[in-house]
């Protein structure tokens, strides 16, 4: 006869749990329909996502719930402070922290392509440190924003122009200070009705199965990219332009894909850029990864290989606000550093279909749910809140999961299941259009399927606010 909590769906086949004290669970397309009230004022559900988004105190309401899965998500939550270098100390109450307004806020529509914003920022007991400016969930001045040391002070105050993408533009900007503590963020939605162009889209390709150390060749890594980049570029309908870099086999070192950074210098901010990787992912005794260039050294892969840094830096420096990036590799997602173990030595997959792993090796079947994989729960449950290049990045396979490739897929995997959903297979709602988010999900279910569990893509980060179709 007690209300146990709210459940709310949305437009979008999406959900959210909300018990009486605040703390909920949703799924992600329910995230950008979500907001927090303080005192008189609103704040969009990442300002406290990390504070209320507690799937194990929704699950702790129902009395019949299983309790490894209220411990698992518990442990996953735990895992998430850890990977945002917070405790649960540092999410209490209080409010002490940098503060940031806008002087004036700009008009709700426009039929310019810019518009200048004041920001005043300022904070009572520490130096400011960096000024975010985020349009649609993109940086605007790249993931380490308007740098405010120098000169040191407590205050700052700057106009800055801001570049609108046609249509909706939501403006989140916020100020931290030297002890890394994040303001409220203030928020501004501005409608841009000026007249816009097609988009083109840009599709930088690498592949690399011709390693310069004969012992690692590849099957499909070079046809992986080359497929994919052809099917984008037939893709027309909903571009003005398609443009494609590939960096295949001998041609695909450090420097030459660096050098992809000028080729996507002229895209703008309404443009999309597609950029994938398909080779061997390796990770060093520190368990950082690299994508393998062709002259990597595998046992120094620090030396020749592209650290994960180098492939965002790639998106950071693009000024177009659709971006994806798509890696087809082993290692690709993310690891957790202390308390996963890495597989040594080999196994041969059993099921239908023969398939070696990119690296040699394949992984044991995961899991059930439980404390062991919680680090993949944490991924699988909650939208990541960290900074970053505000592009939706998939990873093939999780950090301590090796990307199968077969002679019956001809292709990775990964990549045989993104081109099946390119090419209608992700179009869940059926409206003729793949968006970027249903692409993640079907290619994160059908790789799952298709490898017997053997092979979960994760999502390195997400740009839940700002879905866009590929077609």
């Amino acid at each position: 006869g007690k209300e146990v909590c709210k459940l709310m769906s949305f437009r979008n086949d999406s959900w959210a749990i909300l018990t009486a004290d605040n703390f909920y669970a949703a799924a992600r397309g329910a995230l950008p329909s979500l907001a927090f009230r303080f005192r008189d004022r609103a704040f969009t559900f990442e300002q406290f996502d990390l504070r209320f988004h507690r799937p194990d105190k929704v699950l702790e309401c129902f009395k019949f719930a299983q309790t490894e899965l209220a411990a698992a998500y518990r442990e996953a939550f735990q895992q998430r402070l850890k990977r945002m270098n917070y405790t649960e100390a540092m999410l209490g109450n209080d409010f002490d922290v940098p503060e940031v307004e806008l002087a004036a806020f700009p008009p709700p529509s426009t039929r310019e392509r810019t518009i200048k914003l004041r920001v005043k920022a300022r904070d009572g007991r520490f130096n400011l440190d960096r000024v975010h400016i985020d349009v649609n969930g993109v940086p605007l001045r790249g993931a380490n924003g308007i740098d405010v040391r120098k000169p040191a002070a407590r205050t700052w105050e700057q106009e800055v122009e801001v570049e609108l993408s046609a249509g909706d533009n939501r403006i989140d900007v916020s100020v931290l200070n030297e002890k890394g503590a994040e303001s409220l963020r203030q928020t501004a939605t501005v409608r841009c009705e000026a007249a816009a162009k097609k988009p083109d889209l840009y599709v930088v390709a690498v592949g690399v199965s011709d390693y310069a150390d004969a012992r690692f060749k590849l099957v499909y890594a070079d046809k992986d990219a080359r497929d994919l980049s052809e099917l984008l570029a037939g893709k027309r309908a909903g571009f003005g332009e398609v443009k494609v870099l590939r960096v295949l086999n001998r041609d695909a070192t450090r420097e030459n894909i660096l050098n992809a950074a000028e080729f996507l210098k002229p895209a703008g901010v309404d443009d999309a850029v597609v950029v994938f990787f398909a080779g061997h992912g390796v990770l060093d005794a520190k368990r950082d990864y690299f994508f393998g260039t062709a002259d990597i050294d595998f046992a120094d892969p620090a030396k020749r290989g592209l650290p994960y840094a180098g492939i965002e830096g790639l998106l950071d420096g693009a000024r177009a606000r659709k971006k994806l990036l798509l890696v087809d590799t082993c290692h690709s997602g993310e690891v957790n550093k202390e308390d996963t173990a890495l597989p040594a030595g080999a196994a041969q997959p059993d099921g239908a279909v023969r398939a070696v792993a990119r690296g040699g090796l394949t992984p044991e079947a995961p899991p059930r749910v439980g404390l062991k994989n919680s680090f993949q729960l944490m991924q699988d449950l909650y939208a990541d809140l960290r900074r970053g290049t505000g592009a939706v990045v998939v990873a093939s396979a999780g950090g301590a999961e090796y990307a199968l490739e077969s002679a019956e897929w001809k292709n990775g995997v990964f990549t045989y299941a993104v081109l099946r959903g390119l090419k209608g297979g992700a179009d869940r709602n059926k409206d003729g259009k793949v968006q970027v988010l249903e692409l993640r999900g079907y290619v994160e279910e059908e790789v799952r399927r298709l490898t017997g569990g053997r092979q979960s893509p994760t999502a390195r980060s997400d740009n839940v606010l700002f879905d866009f179709a590929i077609d």
